[in-house]
């Protein structure tokens, strides 16, 4: 087992939340008839996530539930986001009889209770990836029809 082990995964799962990142502030950029602050874009993921998850339940369109429904299965893969984004992986050497086994996680430095193995990585980085191209799926969908023409 290397550390090369999980730079696929967490790199796929890490591009999926800059896409979902990407995502939040052109939809803050589009909202009809919605007084969203210039500086949103500035605020961090999970203030851009609480402001939509706040506004969006004004719009009755189905593009709006769509995007909504995905911005809630977001939030709820914040808190991976974060310990992906600021830990690193550690590897564990235990003796077990006469066997030495290594094993690695992806550990808090804060918390060594919070960890992720590679297969957990591997599910989450394909479950982010597919949640990001549905909201940025949706999100075109809502900046087709509100997005105003440029003259």
């Amino acid at each position: 087992m290397k550390a090369e082990d999980w730079y696929g995964c967490v790199g796929k799962f890490m591009l999926a939340f800059g896409d979902i990142e990407h995502t939040t502030v052109g939809l803050l950029g589009c909202l009809p008839s919605c007084n969203i602050p210039k500086s949103a874009p500035k605020l961090t993921l999970g203030a851009r996530i609480d402001m939509l998850l706040e506004v969006l339940p004004r719009y009755p369109e189905p593009e709006f539930r769509e995007v909504l429904r995905c911005l809630e299965a977001v939030a709820k893969h914040s808190g991976t986001r974060n310990l992906v984004a600021h830990n690193t992986v550690w590897f564990d050497v235990a003796k077990v009889g006469d066997r030495i086994e290594i094993s690695s996680h992806l550990v808090s430095t804060r918390d060594r209770k919070k960890r992720l193995k590679l297969a957990e990585m591997k599910r989450l980085a394909d479950d982010v990836h597919e949640l990001a191209r549905q909201l940025s799926e949706a999100a075109v969908e809502v900046m087709k029809r509100y997005v105003p023409d440029v003259e």
